[in-house]
């Protein structure tokens, strides 16, 4: 466990990097801990992110033909199948796949709860083997006092919940890269346009998480007193 400052000299706010590295430092020790279950999580998050693109597209689909079929200008040929039953397909498609995300969410929420008790029971451990093998002489110091306040006085879930964040950017970043391809295959100048008007938003939630971490750094001799 590095004991490493995590606060720049330069300034009192903690550094985005350190936020990043701190983050992938907490998923790559729960998964070392715990790595069956979080390969598990992992999937079933991705595949919960395809299939709500399948029921969009689909339920795109039928709003397609019930217009069509209204409008009387149904791409389906006459004498091969009714515009009514080829509606009714998407239909009974869009249920079974909504019943199948029902149930992958369910063993998804099942999985999570595993997993937190087998990782807080694992990094209870783990922590407790590090802490006893720190020299007794460094906690004359107030820099190591405090950091073991901000990585202990919370208990051990930020450790969790950063490593669940970054099983859910995972997911992100399959479901993100279908979605753009999609667009793209729609409309090449709208897949700009949605990067783009994410940027604000973005920019806004890093700010804000950034601001927020550093806050805990910032009052930490403050807290263990």
């Amino acid at each position: 466990m590095s004991t490493e400052p995590l606060l720049d000299s330069n300034s009192r706010r903690i550094s985005l990097s350190t936020v990043v590295k701190t983050a992938q430092r907490a998923f790559v020790l729960c998964f070392k801990l715990s790595p069956r279950l979080t390969v598990q999580i992992i999937v079933l998050f991705i595949f919960l992110q395809f299939s709500s693109l399948i029921q969009n597209g689909l339920f795109g689909k039928i709003i397609n033909n019930i217009t069509e079929a209204l409008a009387g200008t149904s791409s389906i040929a006459p004498g091969q199948v009714s515009p009514l039953t080829y509606i009714y397909g998407f239909v009974l498609l869009y249920i079974a796949v909504m019943i199948i995300s029902s149930i992958v969410q369910e063993l998804r929420d099942y999985a999570q709860k595993k997993w937190d008790l087998v990782v807080d029971h694992e990094v209870s451990t783990y922590s407790l083997r590090k802490r006893a093998g720190f020299d007794i002489a460094q906690y004359e110091n107030p820099g190591f006092q405090n950091l073991l306040n901000r990585a202990f006085d919370n208990g051990l879930w930020p450790i969790q919940s950063l490593a669940v964040g970054q099983t859910q950017n995972i997911a992100n970043i399959f479901g993100i890269v279908a979605a753009s391809a999609i667009v793209y295959a729609i409309y090449p100048p709208l897949l700009i346009i949605s990067l783009l008007s994410a940027v604000p938003n973005f920019i806004i939630e890093l700010r804000y998480g950034h601001d927020v971490w550093g806050l805990w750094s910032e009052n930490s001799a403050r807290q263990r007193l």
